[in-house]
């Protein structure tokens, strides 16, 4: 993949990916791809922002939050490839199954303010 940006500065930040959901919800998310505990992910639902961190899955890549859409819930994106999953659990008991808000498929990378990124 190249990049199309302005400065080095721009091409740098991590792309923000738009997803397609079904149900239909507003889903963009930026990996912010660190070591560890730093590996993160910005998952925008609906117009509300929250910052996961990844967990160890078995397969594909697990975020979550113990601070979801309500109080007392959580937030788990979970996803392998262009597809993903959105999840809520309860925060005071981490054994209570997760509810899928939605299975979502990668729409396109968006670079904000500079531009395209072209593969």
């Amino acid at each position: 993949m190249f990049c199309a940006c302005a400065t080095l500065a721009a091409c740098s930040k991590p792309p923000t990916y738009s997803y397609d959901c079904s149900p239909a919800v507003a889903l963009t998310v930026q990996y912010l791809n660190g070591s560890g505990a730093d590996a993160r992910a910005v998952v925008t639902l609906d117009g509300s922002t929250f910052t996961l961190t990844q967990e160890r899955s078995g397969s594909g890549a697990r975020y979550s939050t113990a601070e979801g859409r309500w109080p007392g819930a959580t937030l788990v994106w979970w996803n392998k490839g262009n597809e993903g999953m959105l999840r809520e659990g309860k925060a005071s008991d981490s054994s209570a199954p997760e509810t899928t808000i939605a299975t979502c498929r990668q729409a396109e990378a968006i670079r904000e303010g500079v531009g395209d990124a072209a593969s």
